[in-house]
């Protein structure tokens, strides 16, 4: 039997130890212990587990306070960073080679670490990696993530490509590059900012077991009545245009929202035919100027666009008649999905 033997890289005995495990914690009391436990059980051992509280309210500094484990560091913030700005000093604190982040209201699995530290090492060339996720609570879906470096960074326009919840990321890559979340957006949307600012200088990739359990629900941040996401996601997209060179109106940011299948601009016929001239507008744009894997950025553009369809029909026939009008053949899914739901429709079955 012939072992293969794994180069560990000169930047690792730099660091006291392999991993810094960081959580930040504001309001998550009743979630927090199965977190911490999660990753207090885990089958790697060289680890720090770095808590630090965001000025909760609720009973989350004493739950940490609670835990007498010489693994644990606890931090508390004198004011309310928001997850980008306590990962900020997160990353300045962590001792380890690796940095692995979970949300309080998480959990992972107990071979996560091991896994991910096995993939990195013999990695070296990824900077930052996640996983396949497994949510519950409000819903029970598998979130899947792409394995490959170009499939990652063809998506960025399109979705997130790592898991921020079930990221790894090697310390020296943000280190080196003098890289962290920024001011962008501190609460929401900060981990997509900060993987664009990755995207130049190093690869991507994800592992394919499924690392972490995301709890769904009114207690994420998505949910919380502070922010204005509609506001954030525009701040983010502009940031992405801008540091990619692109000019867009105003108009065309709000279309670009309808590859989130966000559609407060207005879900209307001519709407639809407008997105279709936005999306050939970022096909020729990468056409010329190779911005982002070619096959994969159009795998991700013909996906936006083919997906679109299955939203249009309780919108009536006019935007499923533009869309037909728009593309360049009539697929017979979407052709027998729309015969489908005008008899339910008939038969009370839809809206």
């Amino acid at each position: 039997m012939h072992s293969t033997a794994v180069t560990i890289p000169l930047f690792s005995y730099l660091y006291p130890m392999r991993v810094t495990v960081i959580m930040p914690v504001y309001n998550k009391a009743p979630y927090l212990k199965e977190a911490i436990d999660s990753i207090l059980g885990q089958t790697y051992t060289d680890f720090e587990l770095l808590l630090i509280d965001d000025c909760s309210t609720d009973d989350s500094l004493g739950i940490m306070q609670g835990y007498n484990d010489p693994r644990i560091r606890l931090e508390q913030n004198e004011q309310n960073l928001g997850p980008g700005g306590t990962m900020n000093k997160a990353i300045q604190m962590a001792q380890g080679e690796y940095l692995v982040r979970l949300d309080a209201d998480d959990w992972s699995p107990n071979n996560r670490i091991e896994v991910q530290v096995a993939y990195m090492d013999v990695h070296p060339e990824v900077g930052v990696c996640s996983g396949q996720v497994q949510c519950f609570g409000a819903d029970n879906n598998v979130w899947n993530y792409p394995l490959t470096n170009d499939e990652a960074q063809a998506s960025f326009l399109f979705t997130v490509p790592i898991c921020q919840g079930a990221s790894i990321i090697r310390k020296s890559v943000l280190v080196d590059h003098n890289i962290n979340y920024g001011d962008v957006s501190q609460y929401i949307g900060e981990d997509r900012v900060l993987w664009f600012k990755l995207r130049t200088v190093t690869q991507f990739g994800n592992v394919p077991e499924i690392v972490l359990h995301y709890r769904r629900g009114e207690q994420n941040i998505a949910h919380d009545e502070r922010f204005n996401r509609k506001e954030i996601r525009d701040n983010v997209f502009r940031f992405f245009f801008n540091e990619l060179g692109i000019e867009v109106s105003d108009e065309e940011l709000q279309l670009h929202h309808f590859v989130t299948k966000d559609f407060d601009y207005g879900l209307t016929a001519t709407n639809v035919q407008k997105f279709k001239v936005w999306l050939e507008r970022l096909r020729a744009i990468n056409s010329e100027r190779h911005l982002f894997p070619t096959k994969n950025f159009e795998q991700y553009l013909n996906k936006a666009w083919d997906s679109l369809f299955y939203k249009l029909p309780p919108y009536g026939s006019a935007l499923v008649n533009a869309y037909f009008n728009c593309s360049k053949q009539k697929k017979r899914e979407h052709v027998t999905y729309y015969r489908k739901y005008r008899i339910n429709r008939l038969l009370g079955r839809a809206k």
